[in-house]
């Protein structure tokens, strides 16, 4: 069986997840693809904000990442969960993965939540996006709304999220392979009542296993006048249709939109 790559690229647009199948239809990502990528992009928006509070520079280095998801509804919270340990601050996010309905789509809710000593400060105040797959996982909405302590002096920011991801077969793909090529383009939005909206272009690459290690990139590059920034996630370990248990790092640095994405895997 060939190996499976997903690409998707967010394309944005204004604007429920099952368990996970055994047998995949030809155009269909797995349950626990569907909660990994939206675990993913809600770290990439909690990131993003944060580097808005200050800028790209002062954030730039390279941090730990983990992610368990086996997109499976009713679970306890660790069973789909992605944690980045951001700048000496944990960020911790939970998946809630919704029964997929027939001729509709499925759903992952998913939340900011504390999973360390409470003595340490914590920037983020709350965090909650909405994911919708459609029947064939070919194309996913997504909104959230995000607030931020600014300092220890309680002052917040509020911020929301929109995005479109397209999922596309790729053409040189055999119609009849389940782990089949996904090819897409677009951007997301990060938006705040109080400053003008940034727009990013994200790039996503996900592997199935085969007989190695699966792994995954999702890359997110700030597109403004005169500034760059890029966040790269990059992860290794099992993808299979029972369950994803990957980790790797978060990378921030000032790299362009434009300059070549460097991996540390085989994609």
């Amino acid at each position: 069986m060939k190996r499976s790559i997903v690409f998707s690229v967010i394309l944005f647009g204004s604007l429920a997840v099952a368990q996970a199948e055994e047998v995949l239809t030809a155009n269909a990502l797995t349950a626990p693809e569907r909660t990994a990528f939206s675990l993913l992009s809600s770290v990439m928006d909690i990131v993003s904000a944060r580097i808005d509070t200050r800028n790209c520079f002062e954030f730039r280095g390279r941090y730990p990442v983990t992610l368990f998801a086996n997109g499976i509804e009713g679970q306890r919270k660790q069973n789909n969960m992605i944690n980045v340990q951001l700048n000496k601050t944990p960020i911790s996010v939970m998946g809630y993965p919704k029964t997929k309905i027939p001729e509709i789509g499925s759903q992952v809710v998913t939340a900011y939540g504390v999973t360390w000593s409470e003595n340490l400060f914590n920037p983020v105040r709350y965090y909650r996006a909405n994911y919708t797959f459609s029947e064939t996982d070919d194309l996913l909405e997504m909104n959230s709304k995000l607030g931020l302590y600014l300092s220890i002096n309680l002052n917040t920011r509020e911020y929301t999220t929109e995005a479109i991801t397209s999922f596309n077969r790729s053409p040189s793909s055999d119609p009849a392979d389940s782990y089949a090529s996904y090819i897409g383009w677009g951007m997301s939005v990060l938006s705040n009542p109080e400053y003008p909206t940034h727009k990013y272009w994200e790039r996503f690459n996900m592997r199935r296993d085969e007989g190695t290690n699966g792994a995954t990139y999702f890359v997110k590059d700030l597109l403004a006048f005169r500034q760059s920034c890029r966040i790269k996630i990059e992860m290794i370990g099992h993808n299979g249709s029972d369950y994803i248990s990957q980790e790797g790092n978060l990378t921030i640095d000032l790299s362009s939109p434009t300059d070549p994405i460097v991996t540390s895997y085989d994609y």
